[in-house]
């Protein structure tokens, strides 16, 4: 399946991206865009879980 961008921000925003980085293509500068914002957002998962547990490990100590 090809990769369409249909907004002309878009467009221009990831045609920057794939200069800078030297990219062969449109699709690969969106995959690796998607890689690292879905790594991002899993460590944040991970973090606020993470203190939750320790918050309710935490609780559980005081009681």
């Amino acid at each position: 399946m090809a990769l369409q961008i249909r907004n002309s921000h878009i467009d221009a925003i990831v045609s920057e991206l794939q200069s800078l980085t030297k990219a062969r293509t449109k699709t690969e500068v969106v995959r690796r865009a998607l890689q690292h914002e879905l790594a991002r957002v899993r460590a944040s998962l991970h973090g606020a879980e993470a203190m939750q547990l320790k918050a309710t490990d935490d609780a559980i100590k005081d009681s």
